[in-house]
């Protein structure tokens, strides 16, 4: 049986796990945010989406073992090398 000591301490400790996956989360949406913005205001008609293409590129290169862009203008992230990820 807990004590109300260990009670209020896993409290606190639960709300501080709960306080970083917050500010985690808020992070995140802002940098989702201002990605969203950006590619909104890029210029990008038609056939000419070579500023998208390159915001693109520079936000997603490092999740890629290689970025290649075929001659229509499609930019390919490709990943070779499947890390382990645990269960």
């Amino acid at each position: 049986m807990c004590t109300s000591k260990e009670i209020v301490y896993a409290r606190k400790e639960n709300l501080t796990i709960e306080r970083t996956r917050y500010r985690r989360l808020v992070e995140d949406l802002s940098k989702q945010t201002r990605l969203l913005a950006t590619l909104s205001n890029a210029f990008g008609p038609p056939g000419d989406e070579g500023e998208v293409r390159e915001i693109l590129k520079k936000e997603l290169e490092d999740y890629a073992d290689k970025v290649t862009v075929d001659k229509l203008g499609n930019i390919l992230f490709i990943i070779t090398e499947r890390k382990a990820t645990p269960m």
